[in-house]
């Protein structure tokens, strides 16, 4: 998921705009559109997924952008930087707006985020403004490629989130119990609602432990209080270690419904 600002998303509006005018992507009809996602990157630009903005191509783009991890976004917008070259250099009306230099900055600024820790594991489970606050702000610190500075929140989504499914299980968290405690519970009912595979319930199990020491790490090594927080490769690794969790729950809760 790239996060993208406001001018960031007008300029790359505006940059494929040309030369049909809003709404548009370039030269592209709505079949050549859907040929050019299909064909160099086996994605489906019409899928309903990228339908959130408007029917336009140019919505679908800006969809894709913001839902899509860094490198694929950054090798989209590339080629069509390309596209746009090519159809300039052959109109005998070249676009005249100065918009390929800044835009291809962008491209390379979005490249450079292609080795940040992915974010889709976080999502507005439900329309909550401290939710949105902060997946807001756990993006944005990934953005800048800092895990180390985003454990603290990443620990206080994964408490919000395992007692919101707890909650639609009727079951209730209490203030006291700590994330290792909310998950065992979570992964009860889930050896109660399916039939996990030896390796899941494996992975499950592994969990607890390591969310278990993810309190620690909260309390002793990240911004939740003054102390040394992780260095910047182990503090990616244990991001990457508890969100390969929710993305399985994720997924699974995603089936569930």
């Amino acid at each position: 998921m790239v996060y993208l600002k406001h001018s960031e998303i007008s300029l790359i509006e505006n940059f494929v705009a040309w030369p049909r005018g809003p709404g548009y992507v370039l030269r592209f009809s709505d079949n050549t559109y859907a040929e050019f996602f299909k064909d160099e990157f086996q994605i489906e630009i019409y899928d309903p997924v990228y339908q959130d903005r408007g029917p336009s191509k140019r919505n679908h783009l800006i969809s894709f952008c913001l839902k899509e991890p860094a490198g694929i976004v950054a090798r989209v917008l590339s080629m069509l930087a390309d596209k746009r070259r090519q159809f300039a250099d052959a109109s005998p009306a070249p676009p005249q707006d100065g918009l390929q230099d800044p835009f291809e900055a962008l491209v390379a600024g979005i490249e450079t985020r292609a080795d940040q820790p992915l974010t889709d594991a976080l999502y507005l489970y439900e329309q909550d403004r401290s939710l949105v606050e902060l997946v807001t702000d756990l993006q944005r610190t990934l953005e800048r490629n800092k895990p180390e500075a985003a454990l603290d929140r990443l620990h206080t989504y994964c408490m919000k989130y395992f007692a919101y499914l707890l909650s639609l299980r009727g079951i209730e968290c209490t203030d006291k119990e700590a994330l290792h405690a909310r998950f065992g519970k979570y992964r009860n009912c889930l050896l109660a609602e399916t039939n996990l595979q030896e390796i899941s319930d494996l992975a499950m199990k592994s969990a607890i432990s390591i969310l278990e020491k993810f309190n620690d790490v909260r309390n002793s090594r990240s911004f939740a209080h003054d102390s040394v927080i992780l260095d910047h490769q182990e503090a990616r690794y244990v991001f990457e270690i508890v969100t390969a969790f929710l993305r399985f729950i994720r997924s699974y809760e995603a089936g569930r419904v």
